[in-house]
């Protein structure tokens, strides 16, 4: 088995023009278009509903990074990200044998929790 597993792999000209097309759309779709998402639902409900001035395009950025902040800020202790070398999920990994073990013993778990609260 290769441990050495590559997820990517650009070859010539063609692949960084590709890659960097790639890094350009994943990051306006991220960024460009929620703005503008938000102008536009900002302008046309927030804004007509009541009376309040409509916003331009770098008002909306402001917007938008804000509500992004506050997200963040709120679900940072539900937020977890980490980084794991290849190795350690191969090592980590339970075998067939390992796997029903396992299993065997929840459901053992499971008949004497039902025969407890029956």
């Amino acid at each position: 088995m290769n441990r050495k597993f590559k997820v990517i792999r650009i070859n010539g000209l063609f692949g960084l023009f590709l890659a960097i097309t790639a890094v350009v759309l994943a990051a306006g779709s991220v960024t460009i278009m929620p703005i503008y998402g938000v102008k536009f639902l900002w302008n046309s409900f927030v804004s007509t509903g009541f009376g309040i001035p409509s916003i331009r395009l770098s008002q909306a950025s402001l917007l938008w990074f804000a509500l992004v902040a506050t997200a963040f800020g709120y679900l940072k202790s539900k937020i977890c990200l980490k980084f794991v070398n290849t190795d350690d999920i191969q090592d980590r990994m339970m075998s067939g044998t390992d796997y029903e073990k396992f299993i065997e013993q929840i459901k053992k778990e499971q008949e004497e929790n039902e025969k407890i609260h029956h």
